[in-house]
């Protein structure tokens, strides 16, 4: 074994000053390529787990609201499934709220809430987005008392559901 190290050694005294300068500085271009190219794999491997990372807390962000909108859609059960209008009508009656309901020509609905509660109006938007029912145009203006709006909802048609 201790004939290698010698060898090697004797070798490289056999070579030209020349040929020394030369085998070093090959030498330390390699060392040098060996370090910047690990270093550039542990970068590209860290921001990657940062995108990693970053993703996955962007989906625990949502996580509450898609619990949510579960929960809606688990307490409307097969109403869910209705048209559209009856469906507005009965979660404006489970909201508590009263409204002028007129269908339009392209299957989208429009309701009108007069001095209707803030926080049922609300209430009502959301379970709107829990049964995927697209929210064309809202427009809410104050109405005559505090805690009171007065509200218009254009309610587009519901894309088909995938069993």
């Amino acid at each position: 074994m201790t004939r290698w190290p010698s060898l090697i050694t004797e070798r490289l005294q056999q070579l030209s000053a020349r040929d020394r300068r030369a085998l070093g500085l090959g030498g330390s271009v390699m060392l040098l390529v060996l370090f910047v190219g690990t270093a550039l794999t542990l970068q590209e491997r860290h921001a990657a787990a940062a995108l990693r990372l970053q993703q996955k807390q962007a989906l625990f962000a949502t996580l509450p609201a898609a619990v949510d909108r579960l929960q809606r859609r688990e307490r409307l059960g097969e109403e869910a499934a209705l048209p559209l209008g009856t469906l507005a009508r009965r979660l404006l009656e489970r909201s508590g709220l009263a409204a002028e309901v007129q269908p339009g020509t392209d299957g989208s609905i429009e309701l009108r809430l007069v001095d209707a509660p803030f926080d049922a109006t609300l209430e009502l938007i959301a379970e709107f987005d829990a049964q995927a029912i697209a929210l064309r145009q809202a427009r809410i203006d104050p109405g005559n008392e505090v805690g009171r709006v007065n509200a218009r909802f254009e309610l587009g048609p519901r894309p088909a559901r995938v069993p």
